[in-house]
Formats: structure tokens, sequence, C-alpha cells
């Protein structure tokens, strides 16, 4: 008989003696067998990480295709996670774009200018929200550093002042 099965033997015949005794051994050395299980965790964790990362460097394209995929499948999760960005949910958006009129708040177009939709302007400074705009005039925006007095020289210099 091997020494595997001999134990297993013993346990069988003996199962509360021995349960008995675990629970003591753990009752006396709990926190130090509580501090190797966090570290086995982490551990794990970490070892988990390294081998995705590994599988994604190895696989990119099954990767782009499992990104695509979700995003596909949650549109809604990917808005709220954009618009958290600024602190305002999807309702606050469309309530801030229902007040525009539903337009750019520079141009005025009911449209966005690029497939990449509408963009929410905000102050670089404050962080404050100041309204939805399409791409190109956010883009003007961020030319020209959020700096009024830059707009107002160019507006002089279209004008031809």
């Amino acid at each position: 008989m091997t020494d595997v099965t001999a134990s297993k033997t013993y346990y069988a015949k003996h199962r509360e003696k021995c349960k008995a005794a675990s629970r003591q051994r753990y009752a006396k050395n709990a926190e130090k067998l509580r501090a190797a299980a966090r570290l086995s965790r982490a551990n794990n964790l970490e070892v988990r990480r390294e081998q995705a990362r590994q599988w994604a460097k190895a696989n990119p394209e099954k990767l782009n295709a499992q990104r695509r995929k979700w995003t596909a499948s949650n549109p809604d999760k990917i808005r709220r996670r954009n618009l958290s960005r600024y602190g305002i949910t999807p309702e606050a958006w469309d309530e801030l774009f229902d007040t525009q009129g539903r337009r750019c708040k520079i141009c005025r177009s009911d449209t966005p200018t690029t497939k990449r939709g509408w963009h929410v302007d905000h102050c670089h400074n404050s962080d404050v929200v100041r309204g939805i705009l399409c791409q190109k005039c956010n883009q003007g925006l961020g030319n020209f550093r959020d700096n009024a007095e830059f707009l107002v020289s160019a507006a002089a210099y279209l004008k031809g002042e």
C-alpha cells in the first residue's frame, strides 16, 4: 500500500478527528494562513494577468475581433462610460442636446460633420460641460486652445480687419 492510499484510508476512517485537528491548527495559525492565502491569490492574479498579456500579444486579430463584438453588443455601456469622463449621464446629455435644438451649439448643423458623431465640449480648466458640438467645431476650439482672444483675432482676420 502506498503512502497516499494509506493516508486516504486513515482519513476515511477518522474523518471527524482529522477535521477537528485541522480546525485547531487553523485557529492557532489563522492570521499566518490568511496572509499566505492573500499572497497566493495576489501571485495567481499576477500570473493570470501576465498570461492574458502574452495571449493578447500573440493573438491580436482574435483580441480585436472580441473587442469589436463586445463593443457592437454593448453600445449603452460604451456611451455611459464615455460620458462619465465628463461627469454626465446619457439622460443629462440628451437633455442638454434637446435644449440646443438637437444641433451643434456653434455652427447649428443638425447632422454631425463626421462619422464619429457628436462631441461633448467642456472647459479643460474646470471640466464644466459647455455644450454638444460637431467634430469640426470641437476641433476648431481645440486648435485655438480654448482661447477666446485667439478666436476674436481669427474672426477679425477673416473679416479683413
